[in-house]
């Protein structure tokens, strides 16, 4: 859901949450999957990002996960 590198625009928490919800509603899942069953992390290693994109890559993870689990409906 999070780029690996840096793109030339960061998505903001809401853009990489409403991903995840995106994909969830289109296989069927309720969003309560969301903060059950789903961890959201870089789109794949982040050896190629730089240390600064490493670090708000894993940020915005966190963030997102951290909706979920407030409220999943509400993305």
């Amino acid at each position: 859901m999070v780029p690996a590198t840096a793109p030339p625009k960061r998505p903001s928490v809401e853009e990489v949450a409403a991903a995840a919800v995106a994909v969830t509603d289109r296989l069927g899942f309720g969003r309560s999957a969301l903060r059950e069953r789903i961890g959201v992390t870089p789109a794949c290693g982040l050896a190629g990002a730089t240390p600064q994109w490493a670090r708000t890559a894993i940020e915005l993870a966190r963030k997102a996960a951290e909706a979920f689990a407030e409220d999943p409906d509400a993305i």
